[in-house]
């Protein structure tokens, strides 16, 4: 009888361990995830943050140019241009870029202490 409770014992120890392990290693996936998540997320806000830039940098552009009164001054001509520089500014944004994504990505990465 006794020598059942000690492999009971023993079964149940090797279980726990194995568990805890299960445990320790779901845990770890997890965090991997999530590192990754947040690490994508940045990445993501980068792209966002810098097509936006461009997109106001674009408006400026156009705003310097003085189409009054020729056949681009129309107020549905303005409006497919804002989106065309929309389009645009996500387009390259997602490519290469300007470099204004990759200058701020580190410090969106940052661990906090």
């Amino acid at each position: 009888m006794e020598e059942i409770a000690k492999l009971t014992l023993q079964s149940l120890n090797q279980q726990l361990r194995v568990g805890a392990k299960d445990a320790l290693q779901a845990e770890q996936a997890e965090a991997l995830k999530n590192a990754h998540a947040s690490s994508f997320e940045a990445k993501q806000a980068a792209e966002q943050f810098e097509a936006l830039l461009m997109q106001q940098m674009m408006k400026s552009m156009w705003s310097g140019i003085n189409i009054k009164g020729s056949l681009l001054g129309s107020s549905e001509e303005a409006t497919y241009r804002d989106m065309y520089n929309q389009f645009l500014a996500d387009e390259i944004s997602k490519g290469e870029g300007i470099g204004i994504k990759e200058a701020i990505l580190p410090e969106l990465t940052k661990k906090k202490s």
